[in-house]
């Protein structure tokens, strides 16, 4: 299942994404103006999430534990974001 939003205005990850799409294994995520994304909000997907996509948001810092949970990840892009360091 995949979740494309593409400047639709959430400004921020929503919540209990899991619930509504719970075979969702692609997100594509861009232009939303996002400014954080954490572990916890990636957690629920677990091993399902095959590709994100966070294009084009105001993403400084890559938390070092972000993919932490989601190991099977294959396609990962943070282009168009002002990524300053990793870490928190």
């Amino acid at each position: 299942t995949y979740f494309d939003t593409r400047g639709k205005g959430f400004g921020c990850f929503p919540k209990n994404l899991t619930n509504i799409f719970n075979t969702l294994d692609s997100i594509n995520f861009q232009n939303e103006n996002v400014s954080t994304l954490t572990r916890n909000e990636l957690q629920p997907f677990g091993s399902k999430l095959k590709k994100i996509w966070f294009e084009n948001n105001a993403i400084e810092v890559i938390p070092v534990d972000l993919f932490e949970d989601t190991r099977n990840l294959e396609s990962i892009s943070f282009y168009g974001n002002k990524i300053i360091t990793t870490g928190f």
